[in-house]
């Protein structure tokens, strides 16, 4: 096509709401004149551009704006030199001659490879050696095409799949420029401003009842139950009336306050939310809209959410996945979840979970035994050795068991988990397997047993969870430095023996 201004206004007006067509310029610095007359998202560098294919590539002036380079790189080649089998070979070593002109053709290789169907090529010099022998000759000044235009969807999935290939100033142009959406108006609660939060709610100081409110809300959500029990010690004219309330109760109130599209699994309304504020928005809790249904058992919502690119890999404020949130409803709700988790499970599991030990790093893939064990016992071990306290007590306190694991899989579906990883005998082999003590080959170290069949997660293990590694235990909510008002916790860690243990895991190799 001819470089004219009505050209490119043309073909702009038919291209520029279509996730299917890209603009392609050479260099970053010469995007900013190509913006004047394509008002697309879809617009890159070469450098940006590589590893991305479209449908349909717009090429800007990558023979005019280097026209010189080009008609050097086709000098003295005929267009019968490229016909029949064309042979290939390197300069010597010592021959640098031609190392100016390798950014170009690459480049113009990249650019024009990065087209799946159409190409179109804009150019406002006409005549070019190079030119010539592509066959581009023939030089139109309007492009037959209807307007084309894609869905919202199709525009949310395209700016997901930028964002997971670094290309986040394309991404950000997709959500603000084509689907309009806004900044959320309200305070996420992150980690880095939790610690203000908590000064404010338990200040003796003052009395500070949004912040009281707001951190019992989320000691509810995260169950934080040192944060409640520092909300519940708090007496005379800082006594916090909520948190002495039923705390099932007041949780149930909350999600239906706070999360009701997800509590009703209306996919409508949360589809009208992140049209409003994108697909991965965080709620005043730190919590994505998929985090929230997966929470709640909205099976529905989880399906429409991943079906428009929703990141399964994203964490909350602790670091837990939309899957492990999913199995904390398992162990709150059981009811809630009879017939839904075998679904759930296989829409929200990641590829594998990362773990770390010391210097030794492995990766659990989720068709292996240990992925939904470990995922469970991320949310679930400190609430099961509890409710076993509760029941038994001292002296001799129960921990996590085979029985435990076995009642958790049994609700399963055969075709997400086969029935012989049911069995107890399977099972515990599984822990004896994966024990830090143990001397089996392909141990991970996963958990310590504290005595026969009795497990905890291994102390030193940490996961990989938004690119950072957390200790399991503070993705519990249950390190030993966070004691305070929670006498279970203390005593665990007594139990536990963490320095007695630290010196058996030390001789216990990979």
């Amino acid at each position: 096509m001819k470089d004219t201004e009505a050209a490119k206004k043309q073909l702009n007006e038919r291209i520029r709401r279509s996730a299917r067509f890209a603009v392609l310029v050479m260099r970053e610095e010469d995007k900013a004149v190509v913006r004047k007359y394509f008002d697309t998202p879809l617009l890159f560098s070469v450098q940006e551009a590589k590893g991305l294919e479209y449908e349909n590539i717009v090429l800007v002036n990558f023979v005019s704006e280097n026209e010189k380079i080009f008609r050097d790189v086709a000098e003295g080649i005929a267009p019968q030199d490229l016909e029949g089998e064309l042979h290939y070979a390197r300069a010597g070593r010592e021959d640098k001659s031609l190392e100016s002109y390798k950014f170009f053709i690459n480049s113009l290789y990249v650019a024009i490879t990065r087209a799946m169907r159409n190409l179109y090529v804009i150019e406002s010099r006409e005549k070019n050696e190079l030119l010539a022998l592509l066959g581009l000759t023939q030089f139109r000044e309007k492009v037959d095409m209807q307007v084309q235009q894609s869905t919202d969807e199709e525009w949310r999935q395209e700016a997901r799949k930028l964002e997971l290939q670094g290309k986040t100033e394309q991404a950000e142009a997709i959500r603000k420029g084509v689907l309009a959406q806004k900044e959320p108006n309200w305070e996420v609660l992150r980690p880095e401003n939790l610690p203000v939060l908590r000064q404010q709610a338990l200040s003796t100081d003052h009395y500070h009842k949004k912040a009281k409110d707001r951190l019992f809300e989320y000691a509810l959500l995260y169950d934080d139950l040192t944060t409640i029990g520092q909300l519940a010690a708090m007496e005379g004219k800082h006594r916090y009336n909520r948190v002495h309330s039923p705390l099932e109760g007041e949780r149930k109130n909350l999600q239906r306050r706070q999360y009701a599209a997800f509590v009703m699994d209306n996919v409508k309304e949360v589809a009208s939310r992140v049209k409003l504020y994108g697909t991965d928005y965080r709620d005043e809790y730190n919590f994505t809209p998929l985090m929230g249904a997966a929470l709640l058992g909205a099976t529905k919502s989880v399906d429409w959410l991943i079906e428009n690119g929703a990141d399964k890999t994203r964490i909350d404020t602790l670091g837990r996945t939309p899957l492990q949130l999913a199995l904390v409803q398992v162990l709150r709700s059981p009811a809630s979840m009879t017939g839904k988790l075998g679904g759930l499970y296989e829409a929200l599991r990641t590829d594998s979970l990362s773990l770390r030990l010391g210097d030794h790093l492995v990766k659990v893939d989720a068709h292996k035994a240990e992925y939904p064990v470990i995922n469970y016992l991320l949310v679930a071990q400190m609430t099961l050795i509890r409710t076993k306290w509760q029941e038994h007590g001292f002296p001799f306190p129960r921990y996590v068991e085979a029985e435990d694991i076995e009642h958790f899989l049994k609700q399963f579906p055969a075709s997400v988990v086969p029935d012989f990883r049911k069995d107890r005998k399977y099972i515990n082999a599984l822990m004896a397997r994966n024990e830090v003590q143990s001397k089996q080959p392909y141990n991970l170290r996963l958990w310590i047993r504290l005595r026969n069949g009795n497990y905890v997660l291994n102390p030193d293990l940490q996961v990989l969870a938004g690119g950072e590694w957390i200790n399991v235990y503070q993705l519990m909510n249950a390190l030993p430095d966070e004691l305070t008002n929670d006498r279970f916790t203390a005593l665990f860690w007594q139990r536990v023996d963490f320095l007695s243990k630290a010196a058996q895991r030390k001789t216990a190799k990979p």
